[in-house]
């Protein structure tokens, strides 16, 4: 048996014992890096290597078509100085402000990258910005064609296989010839992003990337964060990284972005529903995935489809982008409405409007809990099997947290009744985001001048 087929016995063996967290965490990191190291720099590079494999025909068509949409060209690069490779809106909105101080105070030439053509739309003014489409036109050919054809003996590495050589080969290109001063990353342990760490390793150029979402050692995916600066929005989180056994020279507290723009937001909307009865429950679960089991998930939501019907509360759901609306079919659909990711970025809403506008709002481990302490709106946590334990701001004592219905039910009841914030202080919000009360402070402003003196080094 050949080096490569052993390879995906033992990955197949692998997949078949993982439960959907650990799915997602080998193909957003694991597989990325062995196809990178195991197969494209050894297999790949003559056909003889990928007949071994069985997909050598429909690769080649598949990366014909993508070349054909996607081809690379210099123009493409010209004066870039620094790379921005982003694939979420959130990613987009952490960099964005840096981008304008780069460009403005350092003088910076910022090209942006993504392979969302939607995501690419919304940051178009920006005139470097390149779509790198991976041709979904062939997506459902290229599935067909791996559960019925193929002789690869897992699937999910036919799956990804095309997607990593197309990028490997485009980010080689695009690096070796922009030869950039820096890199920003917007997630590297997606499975974009983490191709694109990986690329830039053969080069010398730094690379950053900047929290978004909550970050604490119940995931522990974020000890292995390839970016060699990684800015975070206050010291817990700094603290929570070294306890998971990330190098603390590589984590820079700078605090978030956008924390002085939504600071002033917040008092906008405190001030606009102050006076206003407030008639929604405001749920803003994560999915399933990361510190979410699919059992955990559902076991929350039917608790709150109990409480719905007992209470007679209104919902309002904002779904996460790996949420379904079906999951909540034990809703009364009568007293529930649903918002979902690309909903609010067409229709413009605003989270901290719909957060101060809500009686209160119910998560599990969900960032939105840290969004909802800043404008002083009651949080309840909700965790049926004992999955969030290890959240920091859970554990600090921060929210209304329940573990089972009766918790749930008595904290829902002191919320409506009373609508107290008694678990919240300044302090504790200061812990989580750097400067958080210094109307003075630009944590972009740190940032990009993190940045520019790095790149003159």
């Amino acid at each position: 048996m050949s080096k490569i087929n052993e390879t995906y016995k033992i990955i197949l063996e692998l997949i078949k014992g993982l439960n959907e967290f650990k799915k997602y965490t080998f193909k957003s990191i694991f597989l990325p890096d062995l196809l990178l190291s195991e197969i494209l720099n050894n297999q790949l590079k003559t056909e003889k290597g990928v007949k071994r494999i069985g997909v050598i025909d429909f690769t080649k068509l598949y990366i014909k078509g993508l070349r054909y949409h996607n081809s690379f060209s210099k123009k493409q690069i010209e004066g870039i100085d620094i790379i921005v490779f982003v694939n979420e809106y959130n990613q987009w909105t952490n960099v964005k402000p840096v981008i304008e101080t780069l460009e403005r105070l350092y003088s910076k030439n910022v090209g942006v990258w993504t392979t969302k053509i939607k995501l690419k739309n919304q940051i178009s003014h920006l005139h470097h910005t390149v779509n790198l489409v991976y041709g979904f036109s062939f997506m459902g050919y290229l599935r067909s064609f791996l559960f019925n054809h193929t002789r690869i003996v897992d699937s999910t590495i036919g799956y990804y296989l095309p997607q990593v050589a197309f990028l490997e080969s485009y980010f080689d290109k695009v690096i070796k010839n922009c030869k950039p001063e820096y890199i920003i990353v917007g997630n590297d342990i997606t499975f974009e992003g983490r191709t694109l760490s990986r690329v830039s390793e053969r080069y010398p150029v730094k690379r950053g990337m900047i929290q978004h979402g909550s970050v604490n050692r119940a995931n522990q995916l974020y000890e292995r964060i390839l970016a060699q600066h990684f800015f975070v929005y206050g010291r817990k989180v700094a603290e929570e990284l070294k306890y998971i056994g990330k190098s603390i020279d590589s984590v820079i507290v700078s605090g978030w972005p956008m924390q002085h723009e939504i600071r002033e937001k917040v008092e906008t909307y405190k001030e606009k529903y102050a006076s206003k009865k407030k008639h929604e429950v405001l749920i803003t679960l994560s999915g399933v995935g990361h510190s979410t089991s699919l059992n955990n998930h559902q076991l929350i939501i039917e608790s709150l489809a109990k409480l719905q019907a007992e209470l007679d509360i209104n919902y309002c759901v904002k779904l996460h982008p790996k949420d379904h609306q079906r999951h909540f079919d034990k809703f009364d659909s009568n007293k529930t409405r649903f918002l979902s990711h690309n909903e609010m970025i067409d229709q413009k809403k605003d989270i901290y409007e719909l957060i101060c506008s809500s009686r209160c709002v119910v998560t599990g481990s969900s960032s939105s809990a840290l969004d909802a302490l800043m404008t002083g709106t009651p949080v309840i946590t909700v965790d049926m099997m004992g999955e969030y334990n290890e959240i920091d701001f859970i554990k600090d004592g921060l929210t209304l947290h329940a573990t089972d219905y009766n918790q749930l039910r008595g904290h829902m009841l002191s919320v409506i009744d009373t609508h107290a914030v008694n678990y919240q202080s300044p302090s504790g919000v200061n812990n989580y985001f750097f400067e958080w009360q210094n109307g003075h402070y630009s944590a972009s402003n740190f940032i990009a001048n993190y940045i520019a003196n790095t790149c003159v080094e």
